[in-house]
């Protein structure tokens, strides 16, 4: 490909204006899923960037953007050393990162990290994570570092199961464990005789949505997660986060929040972001106060048998964006493998980076 020019974002405002453009892109990318979406990720950075750099490198053919990299710099340490770090806008809410690249990927891959090599007095280390292994960002990765003079090792990351839509509900149970069929049997008797209503509500307007944000916070200050710190009203970036996805994807229609109330009062949830027919549910929490009635699990459930259900399946996949809980792996069988990658430059302190990385015994590629 002639004529590749990459071009480095750092300002927050110019990296807004590319949505029209970056969009285009990823919709006709192998890439197109909800994490690397523009919204996604200008929510991600006005969130949690906090000291971290914008680095998101844009290469163009001719003035038409075929690839992009949405990265970031900080400076960390890595045994002590201080280490500047470039790496995915990503954290913990992420399932997902990698590079958005039009057709051709080694060559664009290449041209990106060729970019990084020729900056290498600014970088010490690029992590990338969590790479599906079925993205282009991870089969195309060993070629554009080679191509680029740049070494790397990976090791496996998540392992995240996933549902297909397929068939219909009764057709699904009856492939699931028979103890899993007792189970959920025995939960939805307890359910059923509870001297309050059990019922669950699907939110989806945007006004609906943000109306319910002080109910899932209610809901998990009263969680597990409040005595460990990382319920939502203990984490301001979060609340946060929820607000700006709830306000920027909610408009697209890509949010659905499932609540379930007992009697009139909220004591669990499931926030969903639904994306070209892959349903990611990014955050859940239950009220301690109710865990009897297995709220959290009985929610899921039911949003399990709406999805099969649904006369239009809209949805083909439940993408359950956890790292192989056994909770979740006795719905299903599928597995994603991710990887965690490390890319070094040809700098002494690079090197001595690497060694230091190789430490933590990552499976070396």
């Amino acid at each position: 490909m002639d004529g590749l020019v990459v071009h480095a974002v750092r300002d927050y405002e110019e990296f807004a204006s590319l949505d029209h453009e970056w969009s285009q892109l990823l919709q006709t990318s192998g890439s197109n899923r909800v994490f690397l979406t523009h919204q996604w990720l200008r929510c991600w950075w006005e969130a949690f960037a906090g000291r971290s750099r914008m680095l998101t490198l844009c290469v163009r053919q001719e003035g038409r953007l075929v690839g992009v990299a949405p990265l970031q710099v900080q400076q960390t340490k890595l045994r002590c050393l201080p280490v500047r770090k470039v790496s995915f806008m990503e954290n913990d809410w992420s399932e997902e990162a990698g590079f958005i690249l039009a057709p051709r990927e080694s060559v664009i891959l290449g041209e990106i990290l060729g970019h990084l090599a020729g900056c290498q007095d600014s970088w010490d280390l690029l992590e990338l994570r969590p790479l599906r292994s079925d993205a282009a960002s991870w089969r195309h990765l060993a070629d554009a570092a080679r191509s680029a003079g740049l070494s790397w090792v990976a090791r496996p990351d998540l392992q995240v199961p996933y549902i297909p839509v397929e068939g219909d509900w009764p057709g699904f149970m009856d492939r699931r464990s028979r103890n899993l069929r007792k189970i959920a049997r025995r939960r939805l008797n307890r359910i059923r005789e509870h001297p309050e209503k059990i019922r669950v509500v699907r939110v989806r307007s945007v006004d609906e949505i943000m109306n319910s944000l002080p109910d899932i916070r209610q809901v998990s200050s009263r969680s597990w997660k409040a005595h460990c710190g990382t319920a939502i009203s203990d984490r301001p970036a979060m609340a946060y986060f929820l607000e700006r996805l709830s306000s920027v994807l909610g408009a697209w229609g890509w949010v659905d929040l499932w609540m379930l109330y007992c009697g009139e009062k909220p004591v669990a949830f499931e926030y969903h972001l639904n994306y070209e027919g892959v349903t990611s549910p990014i955050r859940a929490d239950f009220d301690e106060a109710y865990s009897a009635l297995s709220p959290g699990a009985h929610l899921e459930y039911v949003i399990l048998q709406s999805l099969f259900d649904d006369p239009c399946r809209t949805v083909r996949e439940y993408n359950t964006c956890a790292d192989g809980y056994a909770y979740e792996l006795r719905w299903t069988d599928h597995v994603r493998p991710h990887y965690r990658a490390w890319v070094f430059n040809r700098r002494m302190y690079s090197r001595l980076v690497n060694m230091l990385t190789l430490l933590k015994r990552p499976w070396a590629v």
